[in-house]
Order: structure tokens, then C-alpha cells, then sequence
């Protein structure tokens, strides 16, 4: 009885974990509020900007997307994805513009690298000043 119970929790166990939970984690870390903490151009320091990026979830954790602002002597916002193929984040501003990050999250820091329109590897540390709980 004991070998049947174990077998039955083992194959609910390997039934009920998928690759979307890992993603569903990726998701609810990024949401929050988040301060630009570092910047680099082709690896040396740059001066920083005070700035700050805000994540909230669009009422649904598991499509990978929901909505932004970031606040600087401007405010930018719009929507944003994430492509869990690539590890690419995506921002499509309200005014259509599009921008594509390769991205690297825990839960208190996100590193966004790119390269610019001039070749420049450019990579900007965040660092996580909130967090926001979401209950599904």
C-alpha cells in the first residue's frame, strides 16, 4: 500500500510541474519597481541618471506580458513581453516604438544588455526597490 501511495505522489508531482512554471516565475519577480543602480558602454562605467522602471502584471501571470513605466526627467510607458525562448525582453512604448533586451533576473536584480545603433555594448544593472504581490 505504502509503494502504491509513493508511485501515485511521484507521478502527481512530475504531472503537475511544467516548463510554464518556470516561466511564471520569471514574470512575477520582474513585477515591481525597479532603480537603475549601474551602467556600462562597451564595459566602462558610466554616470548614472536617476531612474526608475516599473513593472505591473495585465491580470494574467502566465502570457508573459504586461505593462511598464519608466520615470526619468521624462515619463515613458507602455507594454512589455517577455520572450522566454530568447530571454529577450520587449518594450512597445505607447507612442509604437519597440526596443529588445537580453535580459538576466533574480529576485532583487535584473541586468538589460544591448547593442546600439553604433555597435556599443551597452548594459544597465537594475536593482529591485519593490516588490508587488499578486495573489492569481
Amino acid at each position: 500500500m505504502k509503494k502504491l501511495l509513493l508511485i501515485i505522489v511521484t507521478a502527481a508531482m512530475f504531472y503537475s510541474c511544467s516548463d510554464d512554471d518556470n516561466n511564471f516565475s520569471a514574470i512575477e519577480q520582474l513585477v515591481g519597481e525597479w532603480a537603475l543602480q549601474s551602467k556600462t558602454v562597451n564595459n566602462m562605467p558610466r554616470p548614472i541618471e536617476n531612474k526608475n522602471l516599473y513593472f505591473s502584471e495585465d491580470n494574467n501571470f502566465r502570457d508573459f506580458k504586461g505593462n511598464y513605466e519608466l520615470v526619468t526627467d521624462d515619463t515613458t510607458s507602455g507594454a512589455f513581453q517577455i520572450d522566454t525562448q530568447y530571454a529577450n525582453l520587449i518594450f512597445t512604448s505607447n507612442t509604437e516604438t519597440t526596443s529588445t533586451y537580453r535580459f538576466f533576473l533574480n529576485n532583487i536584480s535584473m541586468v538589460l544588455t544591448w547593442t546600439d545603433d553604433n555597435g556599443d555594448e551597452n548594459s544597465d544593472t537594475w536593482v529591485k526597490t519593490v516588490n508587488y504581490n499578486y495573489d492569481e
